[in-house]
Order: C-alpha cells, then sequence, then structure tokens
C-alpha cells in the first residue's frame, strides 16, 4: 500500500468513477457543497485520501472519494459556465491517493468511514472560541442569510463558509472585520444566556434575530426580544380592544409548539424565524394584527430584509 499527492482533473474524475465500488449511492447534497468549496478556492489539501484498490495487472478501482471526484467534475462546469476557465479540464484538484492490493484493501474497506465525524462545532472548541456551539449555530445561519437562503430548504452552507464568517478577510479593512465577528459572537453570547421553558424561540434563533434586527436598531431589537423572551409589558399602549403583535406572536409560536409536541415533532426554526420576523414589522409599524398567516410553502423569497 502506497501514498502520493495526484491531480485530479474531470477526466480523471469521470474516468475513475465508472469503477466506483464505494458502497453507497453519491449524495447531491455533499456534492453540491464539495463544489462550492472547491469553486471558491476553498478546498484545503488534506491527509485524507481518496482510496484505490489495483489488481495484479495495476488496473485500478475507485473505493472511496466518489462525492470529492464529483464535486471535481460539478465545480469545473461551474466555472467553465462562469467563464473563470476556458474548458472544465482545465481545472484540476490537488489530492492525498492511497493504492493498495485487492486483498489490502479489502481488508481495510469495511473499517473505512466508521469513525465519529469532527463537526465545525468540535474545531471552534479546539480554537478555544467562547460558546463554540452556539457560536457555530449563529455564524451558519447568518451565512444562509447573507446567501439569500433563509428557509435553508435548498441551501446548506459548508464547514469552510461557516469558518470563513469568524475569520478576518485579510483582503478587508481589518477593524471593519474584527467588528462583524464581534457582533457573531455576541449574537453567540446572547444565544448562549436565552433559556427558556418551553423553548421558543430556540436559542439558535434568538442568536440570530439578536444579529440580523440589531442590523436595523440594536435599540429596538432589544426591547422586542425581552417582549418575546418574558411577554411583560405587552399590555402597554395598545389600543382598546387589540392586542399586542408580542402577544399574538407569543400564543402563536407556543401553541405551535404544543401541537407539533402532541404529533411527535418539532418546530421549524424558519417557522419560527418568519413568524417573528413578521411580528418585527407589524411592531415596528404600530400594527395591531389579530392573528399570524404562514404562507403556502414557505421558501426563500417570503423572507425579506427587516426594516
Amino acid at each position: 500500500m502506497y501514498s502520493q499527492w495526484e491531480y485530479i482533473t474531470p477526466a480523471t474524475a469521470n474516468e475513475d468513477l465508472k469503477t466506483a465500488r464505494c458502497g453507497r449511492s453519491p449524495s447531491m447534497g455533499v456534492i453540491e457543497r464539495y463544489a462550492r468549496d472547491m469553486a471558491a478556492g476553498g478546498w484545503v489539501p488534506s491527509p485524507e485520501p481518496v482510496v484505490y484498490s489495483a489488481d495484479e495487472a495495476g488496473t485500478r478501482t475507485l473505493r472511496d472519494g466518489q462525492q470529492r471526484y464529483y464535486g471535481i467534475v460539478r465545480a469545473a462546469l461551474s466555472l467553465a459556465e462562469q467563464g473563470k476557465i476556458g474548458h472544465p479540464d482545465d481545472f484540476s484538484l490537488r489530492l492525498w491517493v492511497t493504492t493498495g492490493s485487492e486483498q489490502e484493501i479489502g481488508l481495510a474497506f469495511p473499517y473505512l468511514n466508521i469513525g465519529k465525524n469532527r463537526t465545525g462545532t468540535d474545531y471552534l472548541t479546539v480554537e478555544g472560541r467562547k460558546n463554540p456551539t452556539m457560536l457555530h449555530t449563529v455564524a451558519r445561519r447568518v451565512v444562509m442569510w447573507e446567501a439569500g437562503h433563509a428557509s435553508g430548504n435548498s441551501y446548506k452552507p459548508t464547514r469552510r463558509e461557516v469558518l470563513a464568517a469568524l475569520t478576518p478577510d485579510p483582503g478587508k479593512d481589518q477593524a471593519e472585520e474584527l467588528a462583524r465577528i464581534a457582533r457573531i459572537e455576541d449574537a453567540a453570547e446572547f444565544a448562549a444566556n436565552w433559556k427558556l421553558r418551553p423553548p421558543i424561540p430556540q436559542a439558535g434563533t434568538a442568536g440570530f434575530l439578536w444579529w440580523l434586527l440589531g442590523c436595523v436598531s440594536s435599540g429596538q431589537r432589544d426591547v422586542f426580544l425581552e417582549y418575546l423572551r418574558t411577554g411583560t409589558g405587552l399590555e402597554e399602549d395598545v389600543p382598546d380592544g387589540e392586542m399586542h403583535p408580542l402577544a399574538v406572536l407569543r400564543n402563536r409560536l407556543h401553541g405551535d409548539y404544543y401541537e407539533a409536541r402532541r404529533r411527535g415533532a418539532n418546530m421549524k426554526p424558519e417557522t419560527v424565524l418568519y413568524l417573528c420576523l413578521r411580528t418585527w414589522e407589524h411592531w415596528r409599524r404600530h400594527e395591531w394584527p389579530k392573528k399570524l398567516q404562514m404562507p403556502q410553502g414557505l421558501t426563500d423569497a417570503h423572507f425579506r430584509k427587516p426594516r
């Protein structure tokens, strides 16, 4: 068994994918995330190898790495379509490749990819970042929002994209970059101290709201979230016969939470976020809705920048 660096082009990837015996179906979601990182130049050379078995004649069979190979093909096509490269095969990726005999790889194959995945939260913990779980959760929602995918239905941020949101961009003003990251860290701190029973909104959603609404007005954000957390003071400055928008929201969230629990399900974070943002708009406009309606089939298009 031996290992070496190899440059893999889409042509190489497509050819070797024909031989693949990797034991599982390709995941389009994983491939799409790999391709985004690869096309963005964010794929870091890793000692985690692509694995081949080889027969006595030296003919290789791909046994591990098909998602990366499909990602290379997709990334190259994307770059060619954008005009960033002339032809897909102008793109290549440097991968660490391990090749062994059929017997060697056959013995090792049952034990490939059986370890516990290291998460983005694990990485932030190793880095010594404060509130690593909430920091990763809030940063992930920030990445989704800024990419225009608030619902999360069709877009899953990659680990590189999330960690990039927490790392200063050397090509930008460093003071502004540190301030940007500090806002996400402050939102994670807020989320870490958001302790409600029942837990609605969930802490990660509350932290993201702290970040998002603060882009409009930090003072009004603090009032809004305190109303949402405690429900106190909602009878003040409300016209006779009307209900405070935050009271309507709290009733809706609590009702939906217990109905979901009755069905053995959980409320979707994007549903909670949408209802909170609609309530923010009503509250800022001094409107008094009787109820909060959800759109049919919540999509990214239903979310708009809060004002």
